[in-house]
């Protein structure tokens, strides 16, 4: 009942338009207009937020279930909307099955508007897709990075990859927990290819150690790598095998 009378309000904002354009009013709106069942799209892990590209444009994300087989074990579609609030035109795509809950389960999705300009006149954004277990004898979290880029009717993924990832063995006592974490940062290169695009370089830094039996990091094994990703095809792809830690 609860549940029922929550979405009826916050859906009831629909009847107002884009006037106000609070992020909430502009989520139920593509809801709405992209035809999605209410019951099934998971508002505590869409996204919302202005591109800084244009001051009419909002990105919105919105996984919805698509097949469910309990409370933690469900399969998702994943939404990547582009709304033009002046035209109250949306260009999206559906990126079918995009989330997967089971054993590690999605616990936040967040829209990264950081100036990735693919091209001269292209920017792209990236959708993170933070995940986790419930396991204190393995613990992990990590996050999915997905860089897009809004092109004429649709949102293209350009680029789909774990940017970063740590995983705990010992069941959370300090002494002789094993650490394993993997980060990666992206920037874009300052020449052009011959496709027209500026290479995307992927610096990753990897760290191994054991926890002291004072809970202070012990001796680390640090190592770096660079992937550099060429665009081909609509996608950008890894030149030679992708080197990580993992």
């Amino acid at each position: 009942m609860i549940k029922l009378l929550s979405l009826t309000i916050f859906f009831c904002i629909l009847s107002i338009g884009l006037k106000a354009q609070t992020e909430d009013e502009q989520l139920a709106w593509v809801i709405d207009e992209l035809k999605l069942d209410k019951d099934s799209v998971l508002l505590n892990l869409a996204a919302v937020k202005r591109y800084p590209a244009s001051v009419d444009l909002t990105i919105v994300c919105i996984p919805s279930i698509v097949e469910y087989v309990g409370e933690d074990l469900w399969t998702a579609d994943v939404f990547v909307a582009l709304l033009n609030k002046k035209s109250k035109k949306i260009i999206y795509q559906n990126f079918k099955r995009g989330l997967v809950a089971d054993a590690i389960y999605p616990s936040r999705i967040w829209i990264d508007t950081a100036p990735y300009n693919v091209s001269p006149k292209e920017r792209a954004f990236a959708i993170r897709i933070e995940a986790k277990n419930n396991s204190r004898a393995a613990s992990f979290s990590g996050e999915e990075f997905w860089l897009m880029l809004a092109k004429a009717e649709k949102v293209e993924r350009l680029l789909q990859l774990d940017s970063e990832i740590f995983i705990s063995y010992g069941g959370g006592d300090c002494e002789s927990t094993e650490i394993h974490k993997q980060k990666s940062t992206f920037v874009l290169s300052d020449k052009l290819n011959d496709k027209g695009y500026f290479d995307l370089i992927e610096k990753i830094n990897y760290q191994h150690f054991f926890m002291t039996e004072e809970c202070e990091d012990g001796k680390k094994e640090i190592k770096n790598f660079k992937n550099t990703f060429k665009y081909k095809g609509g996608q950008y792809l890894a030149e030679g095998k992708r080197e990580k830690g993992f």
